[in-house]
This record gives structure tokens, C-alpha cells and sequence, in this order.
């Protein structure tokens, strides 16, 4: 298991990190699926989904 935040980061890094680590699966936890700031707009739910998707990185929303 491994945990990342998305500050600090643009997307291309972000899915640098998560290959580097060999994550398969993305299990968002977040409540609201979106990021303040048009800097972090690619972490909002529908981007970051299609993001994971062309990396082959699934996808899986837990809000609970």
C-alpha cells in the first residue's frame, strides 16, 4: 500500500510516482473529488480518471 497527496505535484509527476511504486489501483478517499486551484485541475475526479485510465491504473472512489 502505498499514499500520495497531490500537492506540490503536476499530473505527469503524480503518475511518475504512482509507476515508480508499481500502483495498479487508485483508491481515492477523498469526500469531494475535486482540488482547489486551476493548478490542481487535473486531479479533479473525471481528469484524474481519465489520466489513470490511459496509464492503466484503475480507478476505485471510496468515500466511507
Amino acid at each position: 500500500m502505498v499514499t500520495i497527496g497531490v500537492y506540490g505535484l503536476d499530473g505527469e509527476s503524480f503518475l511518475q510516482r504512482l509507476r515508480h511504486a508499481d500502483v495498479r489501483l487508485l483508491l481515492d478517499v477523498r469526500q469531494r473529488r475535486g482540488v482547489r486551484g486551476p493548478e490542481y485541475a487535473w486531479a479533479n475526479s473525471l481528469r484524474l480518471q481519465a489520466a489513470l485510465a490511459h496509464a492503466r491504473i484503475a480507478y476505485e472512489h471510496h468515500d466511507e
